[in-house]
């Protein structure tokens, strides 16, 4: 039998419809693509991020910028946009339970069963994970 890993933590983007039913502690699971170790006793950060933010603030750092697609440029602007959409909240998941596969799941997707931890304003760092 494999010795058990340390447990990591996966910090992800997550559209406000599907990160304000976790904050409210109606919801204690997550569907995602499973691009990542994702194990039992991992710590899940999901922080807010607006894709409509994103897409505005593309179109206005490149119209002050003068780039026709921000997307495409890519680079700091870019960098810009995406920072830009995080709305300041973050909250954090114990991964309590793993669906990998059945059950109707798309190839490369899954389910987290997840135990709410933390919740905070602000951006999250490293050291709040603690």
């Amino acid at each position: 039998m494999a010795a058990k890993r340390k447990p990591k933590t996966h910090v992800l983007k997550t559209w406000p419809e599907f990160f304000q039913p976790t904050w409210d502690g109606d919801k204690e699971f997550e569907v995602r693509v499973f691009d990542r170790d994702f194990e039992v006793d991992d710590l899940l950060v999901q922080e807010e991020w607006d894709p409509e933010v994103f897409e505005a603030q593309c179109v206005t750092i490149g119209e002050r910028e003068g780039i026709a697609d921000v997307k495409l440029f890519g680079g700091a602007p870019l960098a810009g946009a995406r920072t830009q959409a995080y709305t300041g909240r973050w909250l954090s998941q114990k991964i309590k339970y793993i669906l990998a596969s059945g059950f109707g799941l798309e190839e490369g997707h899954g389910v987290l069963g997840c135990e709410l931890r933390h919740k905070r304003g602000g951006r999250f760092r490293e050291t709040d994970s603690h």
